[in-house]
């Protein structure tokens, strides 16, 4: 199983932060091949490996070092229509801006924990739940969500990413269309919930 760690959401290295590393050894201790691919400062050399890195028939899953706002500079360097998505993303919060234009190409995308909060975040429980996860095959499809009304919804059209994100992209072209989808919506510190079905 092979999984590359990407960081596309900033501009700093994050092969220096403490916290990937430890993801990187929690990965390969569970039995995975991981790596974190280099860093570039600027969004189009970012987004050139991004665009490389999802492609790739030999990787398994790309998962997203961490958040941060600078993904919203990768948006126009990034050709969405002709965009192929051969591996499973991982990532949550800011990687919304990414998110929703890959949905609208028609590609799933997993909204969960960055790499770095599987040390910083997760407990031993959890990331071994995790890594079965990782190992099996992740598929969403039994989850048992509830709406803020308490009715139980499918995962099958379930959206979501960080509330202020998915509001500045209404309207845009990275937006897809989100009638009939199951809206999860969450903002930075507050947990996300199910608000409604449009």
């Amino acid at each position: 199983m092979r999984i590359e760690v990407l960081n596309v959401c900033r501009s700093e290295p994050q092969a220096n932060d403490g916290y990937v590393q430890k993801a990187i050894e929690f990965l390969s201790d569970g039995g995975f091949e991981a790596q974190i691919l280099p860093d570039y400062q600027h969004p189009e050399e970012r987004a050139r490996l991004f665009v490389e890195t999802v492609s790739r028939k030999d990787v398994d899953y790309t998962w997203i070092a961490r958040g941060g706002i600078e993904a919203a500079y990768l948006l126009p360097h990034i050709d969405f229509l002709s965009l192929k998505v051969n591996n499973t993303l991982i990532e949550a919060s800011d990687f919304t801006h990414l998110a929703l234009p890959i949905l609208k190409s028609g590609f799933p995308v997993l909204y969960g924990a960055d790499a770095r909060s599987l040390s910083l975040l997760l407990d031993e429980s959890e990331r071994k739940e995790i890594f079965r996860l990782l190992d099996e095959g992740i598929d969403n499809s039994h989850l048992d969500l509830l709406s803020i009304n308490g009715r139980k919804l499918t995962t099958e059209a379930l959206v979501g990413g960080t509330l202020q994100i998915l509001l500045n992209l209404l309207g845009t072209q990275y937006c897809p269309d989100l009638r009939g989808r199951n809206l999860y919506v969450e903002h930075h510190y507050i947990p996300g919930r199910i608000l409604f079905r449009s």
